[in-house]
């Protein structure tokens, strides 16, 4: 791969927005007490545009995914796309998890502390923040932003290289060689 021009390191930031936008539920708390801030409001904003297309996060996904395998795109912007894409999956065990405990306190009956919320969300949404932080500050310099326990582990073992592609054309060469020396390639 070719390192990264100015382009590259630039769209390698944008599926940064998924995970963003994903966790801004966690931050409710801390833009309701702010809501004249300007950052807040460009939030918000932009948490509404992404909510209003239907199957946004599918979508986004979906073409992150899909991406994320073209060799012809810098390896840092894919290996940005496969990032963003598990954070924002890291985003859904903490969701499913409040939904456990949520049912669980409606059926025995106890209420959860609503400060214990709050201050759980915004703990998921700094460190959420934190990693994107870290990950863009990484990616304008030129570098794998590699070094967030285990999405990052995740991420290198599933990246496609050029090698690996070339190891597949090599394997698939060889496979169709060996059917027309046995004749059995196309005719």
């Amino acid at each position: 791969d070719r390192p990264p021009t100015n382009t590259d390191k630039a769209l390698s930031l944008l599926p940064y927005l998924f995970p963003l936008l994903d966790s801004l539920p966690y931050a409710n708390s801390l833009l309701a007490n702010h809501p004249d801030n300007p950052a807040a409001q460009l939030l918000a904003a932009a948490y509404f545009a992404y909510q209003s297309v239907p199957l946004s996060g599918f979508l986004a996904f979906l073409s992150l995914s899909f991406l994320s395998g073209v060799p012809r795109i810098n390896r840092l912007v894919r290996y940005n796309m496969l990032q963003a894409m598990y954070l924002d999956v890291a985003l859904f065990v903490p969701g499913v998890f409040a939904l456990l405990v949520g049912g669980a306190s409606q059926l025995t009956g106890q209420a959860i502390p609503v400060e214990l919320v709050a201050s759980t969300n915004t703990a998921l949404f700094a460190t959420t923040l934190a990693a994107i932080l870290y990950s863009s500050i990484s990616s304008v310099a030129g570098q794998e932003p590699d070094k967030i326990p285990f999405v990052s582990k995740i991420v290198k073992d599933r990246m496609p290289s050029v090698e690996m592609f070339k190891d597949w054309l090599d394997e698939q060469k060889s496979s169709m060689d060996d059917n027309d020396k046995n004749g059995n390639g196309l005719k």
